[in-house]
């Protein structure tokens, strides 16, 4: 599996996880003050950072 299928997994799991936490507290106590946990993904998102070799960049 390359990093970049697993950081795009674990981003849906956790967005997927916190989504259906706040639709369930939402509809168990009718306040929309669970919105804010949607907070918690946007610390938590998994980033890969690509570069490029220059060819000014010394291989090997």
């Amino acid at each position: 599996m390359k990093i970049t299928t697993a950081a795009v997994l674990i981003n849906a799991a956790m967005w997927l996880g916190v989504s259906a936490a706040v639709i369930t507290a939402i509809v168990s106590t009718g306040s929309t003050a669970a919105l804010w946990f949607f907070i918690i993904p946007l610390f938590g998102t998994v980033s890969i950072k690509q570069t490029e070799k220059s060819k000014n960049d010394k291989e090997g």
